[in-house]
């Protein structure tokens, strides 16, 4: 309340509203400061909380896509692999099939059976029996050998397609991740940005309100000054006069004396001993100077030195 005081001594009701306001502006600030804070810390830590639940369920879902990915594409693999096995297994019955068939078309020929003579133009000797026999194997050979190779073929080249494809999911879901990361470190970098910033405003309206409320002390102080006025003492205030001060120590001493002589005290005594007025201008002066006193400090006019 000084600089209201010093404003209003120097008349300059305006400044005083304006300390005042400072003043109030300044409070508010102090108390709303720490709440301020608690806020800005929560609103920070939940807002990275829930950036890290948002994202993290963003990861939880690459690594999902990723699982059910690869899930298919082995069953997708295990589909061609047993189909290529089947498919290679029913072209080597057919081919044992004709195999037989071609075998007893050559056993009927050299057997000089009716049917054989008759539907394949005649019979075999036994050395072209032979010839016929190793040209039929050799071939049924090379056809065994032909169908096992395209069934390997196909299962190998069913494994490498897996492979490719898993490892293609698997760059897929790192960069994924990669990215989802990234993102988590730019949204924690610009809300702690954000954070920095909310508390750097905080503080910095604290200083300000502070610097004002100074400020305006320093005006209303300024003005006093300007005014012709004394500023106001730090320290208390020095004893004012007290008049008859002498007479009465005076009197008290010749009590004293007296009291020795005697034994006892009483007003009456006193008034006796010469001092007795003393006492009673004393008392009506110190009245008279403390009401003085009264009336200076309500009307603001009290100032010490």
């Amino acid at each position: 309340l000084k600089g209201i005081g010093d404003a209003l001594a120097a008349g300059d009701i305006a400044l005083a509203a304006k300390v005042l306001w400072a003043s109030l502006k300044l409070a508010w600030q102090k108390g709303t400061h720490g709440l301020e804070m608690i806020w800005i810390d929560f609103k920070h830590s939940f807002l990275v909380t829930m950036t890290e639940i948002g994202y993290g369920f963003m990861a939880i879902w690459e690594k999902i896509k990723a699982k059910v990915a690869t899930v298919a594409a082995e069953m997708k693999a295990m589909l061609v692999t047993a189909w290529s096995v089947g498919k290679g297994l029913v072209a080597l019955k057919l081919h044992e099939w004709e195999y037989r068939r071609e075998a007893t078309i050559l056993k009927a020929r050299r057997d000089l059976e009716p049917w054989a003579m008759k539907e394949y133009g005649g019979g075999l000797s036994e050395e072209a029996f032979k010839r016929e026999w190793a040209i039929l194997a050799e071939k049924t050979k090379a056809k065994r050998l032909a169908i096992e190779g395209e069934t390997a073929g196909a299962i190998v080249g069913s494994a490498e397609e897996l492979k490719a494809e898993l490892l293609k999911i698997a760059a897929d879901e790192k960069t994924a991740l990669e990215e989802i990361g990234g993102k988590i470190s730019a949204a924690k970098a610009k809300l702690a940005q954000a954070h920095g910033a909310e508390v750097l405003s905080a503080e910095t309206e604290l200083a300000d309100a502070e610097m004002e409320w100074m400020n305006k002390q320093r005006e209303a102080a300024e003005a006093r000054f300007a005014a012709g006025l004394a500023p106001e003492a730090v320290g208390p205030p020095e004893a004012p006069p007290f008049p008859g001060l002498e007479i009465l120590l005076d009197g008290l001493e010749k009590a004293g004396r007296d009291l020795k002589a005697r034994g006892t005290f009483s007003a009456f005594q006193a008034e006796q001993l010469g001092f007795g007025d003393a006492l009673t201008d004393a008392a009506k002066a110190t009245a008279k100077n403390t009401k003085r006193l009264v009336d200076m400090a309500e009307e603001g006019g009290l100032v010490f030195d």
